[in-house]
C-alpha cells in the first residue's frame, strides 16, 4: 500500500530510477465558544444537505446510513464496536446478501501478502484481530462470512427494491500494537482508521477492490449519514473527524458523543498522553499543535477562496507516529509527527487539499486517480498562488516537471517505448514512485499547462466546476477532461487527451 513520500523529496542530482537506486525513503483544550458552536451548526447544516441531495443525483444504489458505538480499554489495546446499518435497496434488484468491506481483516496475520501493509509487520504478536461476535438483520440472526477483506452477510429473506434492512453487528477488535501504519497503537497514541465495516458499494452487483500497495486511499466508498459515540478511558483525550457534540464522564469512562456528518467513513486518534485538542472557532478547525493549526487555517482560507465551502464539518489535523509523510480520511488529516518546518506545512497544504479532491471527489477506476487525487496534489501548489506566494508556486511546478522528465528517460531506458500518461492504470504501476510521478508529478504539470495556454482565471473557474460537480462521488477521466474543457475552451481537450490518456 501506499507510503506517502512527497515528490518535492525526490533528489534530482541522483538517478531516480526505481532500477539503478535504492527506494526513496520516506522523510520520515478543546476550546468551546459561541462562535464555534455557530460555525459547527452551519456546517453541519450544510453537511447533511449536501450529503441527502447528493444521494437524489446518484444512480440508483444500495444506501447505507451507520450508528456506531466504539469502547476503547483503558489500555487502548482492545475495541469494542456495536454497529446498527440501515440499508435501503434503491436498485431494481432483490438482494440476498449484504457485502460489507471489513478493512481490519487486512492488519491481521495469515492475510495475503498483497494485503494492505501486511508486509510492514513481522511480528505476529503486533499485528491485529477482528472477532466477531454476533450479526443480525431486522432482528433475526444472519449467516456471515469472511472472504479476503470482505464479510457477506447471508439476509434471512431477500431484500426487495425499495425494501429496508436493519443489521446490527458486533465485534471486538485488538489493534496493531507498535503500529506505524493509519490504524493501531503506537506508544500512548491510538489510530482508529479502516476499523469499522462499511457497506460495498452496489451496482448491478457488489462493488469490491483489492489493496493496492502504491495508492493512498480506497476507492469505492460512498457517503452515508454517521452517528458515532466514542466510550473512552477518562485519562485521555480525543481528535475526531466530527465534531463533538457532548462529553459526559461516569466512573472513570467518558463518553464521547459526535454530532451526526455526512461522511465516508468513522474515524479517530486517541491520545493517552492527555495532549491538549484546541479549535478555531470560526473554522472548525481542531490540532494538537499550534504550527498545524497555523498552517491549516491559510490552506482552509485558500481553498474556501479558489474551490468553495469546505467538504466536511470539521477538521481536525494532529501529529501522530506514522510512517508516511500523512493519512487523510473526511474530516480528519493525521501528520507524521517527525515533521517540522516548510516540510510539515507543505504537507498540511496537501492534506487540506486532497479533503477536496481526493476524499470529496474520489476517482471513478483506478485509472482516474489523477482527476482526484492528482488534482488535490495540484490544488495545494496552486494554493501558494492564491496567498500570494507566487515564486513557491512557480518553483514547485518546475520541481515537478523536473522529475515527470527525468523519470520518464529513466523508465524509457529499461522500457523502450515507454510513455509516462496521468491517466496511466494503477494496476500496470511498478512501485510507489511511478505512482507519485504519475498520478502527482504530471498532473500538476498539466494543470500548469492549462493554466498558462488559458490563464488563472479559467483555470480556478475549471477547478471550482470539477469539484461542485463531483462533491461526494467518484470522478472518471472522461467526466473531468469533459468539465475542464467546458470551463477552458474546446482547444483544450486534445491537449488533456494527450496529456492524461496519449
Amino acid at each position: 500500500m501506499y507510503i506517502f513520500t512527497s515528490p518535492r523529496s525526490l533528489n534530482m542530482s541522483c538517478n531516480i530510477s526505481f532500477f539503478m537506486s535504492e527506494k526513496i525513503k520516506c522523510v520520515l483544550k478543546r476550546v468551546a465558544s459561541a462562535a464555534t458552536l455557530a460555525a459547527v451548526l452551519t456546517a453541519a447544516a450544510l453537511s447533511l444537505a449536501a450529503c441527502g441531495a447528493d444521494r437524489e443525483k446518484e444512480d440508483a444504489t444500495v444506501e447505507a446510513d451507520y450508528d456506531l458505538s466504539v469502547s476503547v480499554e483503558r489500555d487502548l489495546k482492545r475495541i469494542y464496536v456495536t454497529q446498527t446499518v440501515t440499508v435501503n435497496n434503491c436498485t431494481s434488484d432483490a438482494l440476498n446478501e449484504l457485502v460489507f468491506a471489513a478493512y481490519s481483516f487486512a492488519y491481521e496475520h495469515g492475510q495475503d501478502p498483497d494485503a494492505f501493509y501486511a508486509y510492514r509487520h513481522k511480528d505476529a504478536e503486533s499485528k491485529g484481530e477482528t472477532l466477531i461476535g454476533s450479526v443480525s438483520v431486522n432482528g433475526l440472526p444472519a449467516e456471515n462470512q469472511r472472504n479476503g477483506i470482505y464479510l457477506s452477510v447471508s439476509l434471512p429473506e431477500p431484500l426487495q427494491s425499495g425494501g429496508k434492512a436493519v443489521v446490527k453487528m458486533a465485534y471486538t477488535l485488538k489493534v496493531p500494537v507498535s503500529s506505524d501504519l493509519r490504524y493501531g497503537l503506537s506508544g500512548k497514541v491510538l489510530k482508529l482508521t479502516d476499523f469499522h465495516f462499511i457497506l460495498a458499494p452496489y451496482s448491478s452487483g457488489w462493488m469490491t477492490e483489492d489493496f493496492v500497495r502504491i495508492a493512498p486511499a480506497r476507492r469505492l466508498r460512498d457517503y452515508s449519514d454517521y452517528t458515532v459515540r466514542y466510550y473512552l478511558p477518562e485519562n485521555v483525550s480525543i481528535a475526531t473527524n466530527t465534531p463533538i457534540k457532548s462529553v459526559t464522564r461516569d466512573n472513570g469512562t467518558q463518553t464521547v458523543e459526535c454530532d451526526k456528518a455526512c461522511l465516508s467513513e468513522a474515524g479517530c486518534v486517541v491520545y493517552g498522553d492527555m495532549r491538549g485538542i484546541s479549535c478555531q472557532g470560526a473554522q472548525a478547525l481542531f490540532s494538537d499543535s499550534d504550527e498545524i493549526v497555523s498552517a491549516a487555517s491559510v490552506a482552509m482560507n485558500a481553498c474556501r477562496a479558489a474551490i468553495g465551502d469546505f467538504p466536511f464539518m470539521s477538521l481536525s489535523v494532529v501529529s501522530v507516529p506514522l510512517a508516511e509523510d500523512s493519512v487523510c480520511i473526511p474530516g480528519l488529516i493525521m501528520i507524521n509527527d517527525v515533521l517540522s518546518g516548510d516540510r510539515l506545512a507543505e504537507t498540511v497544504y496537501e492534506g487540506v487539499s486532497e479533503q477536496y479532491f481526493g476524499i470529496a471527489v474520489g476517482a471513478e477506476n483506478d485509472c482516474d486517480y489523477w482527476a482526484s487525487f492528482g488534482t488535490g496534489y495540484y490544488l495545494s501548489k496552486y494554493l501558494y498562488s492564491v496567498t500570494g506566494e507566487q515564486s513557491r508556486y512557480d518553483g514547485a511546478v518546475s520541481s515537478d516537471r523536473a522529475i515527470t522528465a527525468t523519470y520518464a528517460g529513466e523508465m524509457a531506458k529499461y522500457y523502450p517505448g515507454y510513455v509516462l500518461k496521468a491517466g496511466r492504470s494503477l494496476g500496470l504501476m511498478l512501485n510507489t514512485e511511478e505512482y507519485l510521478v504519475t498520478v502527482c508529478c504530471l498532473s500538476a504539470v498539466t494543470y500548469d499547462g492549462l493554466r498558462q495556454q488559458y490563464g488563472d482565471k479559467k483555470l480556478k473557474r475549471a477547478l471550482k466546476t470539477l469539484y461542485e460537480s463531483c462533491r461526494y462521488g467518484r470522478v472518471s477521466t472522461s467526466q473531468a477532461i469533459e468539465i475542464l474543457c467546458a470551463e477552458t475552451g474546446r482547444a483544450a481537450r486534445s491537449y488533456l487527451t494527450e496529456a492524461v490518456v496519449g
